[in-house]
């Protein structure tokens, strides 16, 4: 990230996420207090980008969090939500 506003997003994207994923991977950089490794969660926000912040879930009793990657994609076109101009659904024309 080189821009530091973009690091100052993260902050905002935990506590204001728009999706929050778990797919079943782990980190053995961060342990729980069994020695396990820790669960990671994946959070998104879309702002003007789409920030995605990864976080290892540590344990309750330790009551901390480590932020493990964050990134930003790009925004889809605005007019992604459009049906394409190439599909086999009837389209008007100057005959009907």
């Amino acid at each position: 990230m080189k821009d530091l506003n973009d690091l100052a997003r993260i902050g905002y994207v935990i506590a204001n996420y728009d999706y929050l994923e778990y797919d079943g991977l782990t980190t053995s950089s961060y342990l729980d207090e069994n020695g396990n490794p820790s669960p990671m969660v994946k959070m998104s926000k879309r702002i003007d980008r789409t920030y995605y912040v990864i976080e290892a879930v540590n344990s309750s009793k330790q009551k901390k969090n480590y932020i493990v990657s964050a990134y930003i994609r790009k925004s889809e076109k605005k007019n992604s939500h459009l049906i394409p101009d190439k599909c086999d659904c009837p389209q008007d024309t100057s005959e009907t």
